[in-house]
């Protein structure tokens, strides 16, 4: 049955009837059995079909008995495959054409889901916008993620609120094509809310608490930042190559412009003018190459899109 305003005219598409709710975990044991508990307790109320699929990458503790006895099915990753690789396998599994996903570790409130099912209605995702505290975020998390926001507002132009909150609401057939581009392990969400921007679909944010996780973060800062940034540099460059190779431009030529004045201060002007000129030509190889991207990316995305249809 359609969707009705208050005036009786009819919306084209049908609300959403199910929905495949994804939870990847590693080592949750403790938090896994509530967040499932509260998941049912939130779907309760609401006149959607649903499944809970637990996604277990590798746990070495009891996550997966826990997900078992509270009402879960269970996707065994006898080795851990990260947390990208773990949502797209639970995807891959899914019963229904929309899907919710979020942690294991009790940070989200699953009593919130039904709200963004019904925004998802009427979008093509719909993602919890965490409120930031100090209570339940670290000094470094905050930094990480202010930096994170403001470089990737730069490279893509795409503006949000929160760019990799765990917890949303999208379609399956929406992300399935751009599964060679997302990030297999913990920059999943923050690769797939670029791409939904930079193909300019319907997003919508709805503020949600986030609560101090239970049990140990598995997140390394210095590590999945660096897989984070070439991640956001290679989509970057996919969708926008223009904005990163004007940023490679800049920093060559700051660059430049510093050896320029080492080799006047230090008199070795020579050697300095050399490297000077190879970086120059340096950064405009690499420009040249960065340009050639989008219209190869545009053709292969729209080859991916006929082959689908």
């Amino acid at each position: 049955m359609a969707n009705q305003t208050k005036v009786g005219k009819i919306y084209c598409q049908d609300p959403i009837s199910g929905i495949s709710i994804i939870i990847p975990a590693l080592n949750e044991e403790g938090a896994i059995a509530t967040t499932i508990q509260g998941l049912h307790s939130a779907m309760e109320s609401s006149d959607v079909d649903y499944e809970v699929i637990l996604v277990d990458d590798g746990s070495t503790d009891n996550t997966r008995e826990e997900a078992l006895n509270a009402g879960a099915q269970v996707i065994i990753h006898n080795k851990n495959m990260g947390y990208g690789n773990a949502i797209m396998d639970g995807i891959r599994s899914s019963n229904f054409p929309v899907i919710a996903m979020l942690d294991a570790d009790g940070t989200y409130p699953m009593a919130m889901l039904p709200d963004l099912i019904k925004e998802a209605n009427s979008h093509e995702m719909v993602i919890g916008a965490r409120q930031w505290t100090s209570q339940n975020t670290s000094l470094m998390a905050r930094i990480y993620r202010k930096g994170l926001f403001h470089l990737i507002r730069y490279l893509t132009s795409a503006r949000t609120v929160d760019y990799n909150s765990g917890f949303r609401v999208f379609r399956k057939l929406d992300i399935l094509d751009y599964n060679h581009l997302l990030c297999p392990t913990f920059s999943f969400t923050t690769t797939m809310t670029l791409i939904f921007l930079l193909t300019h679909r319907s997003v919508s944010f709805l503020k949600i608490d986030y609560s101090e996780r239970i049990g140990i973060s598995k997140v390394s800062y210095f590590r999945d930042a660096i897989r984070t940034l070439s991640y956001i540099f290679m989509i970057a460059n996919f969708f926008q190559a223009y904005r990163t190779t004007l940023f490679i431009l800049i920093i060559f030529f700051i660059t430049s412009l510093s050896w320029w004045f080492i080799g006047i201060l230090l008199d070795i002007g020579t050697t300095a003018q050399i490297v000077s000129h190879l970086t120059i030509a340096s950064a405009f190889i690499i420009a040249s190459l960065g340009l050639t991207a989008m219209p190869v990316a545009k053709l292969f995305i729209q080859a991916l899109h006929q082959k689908r249809d």
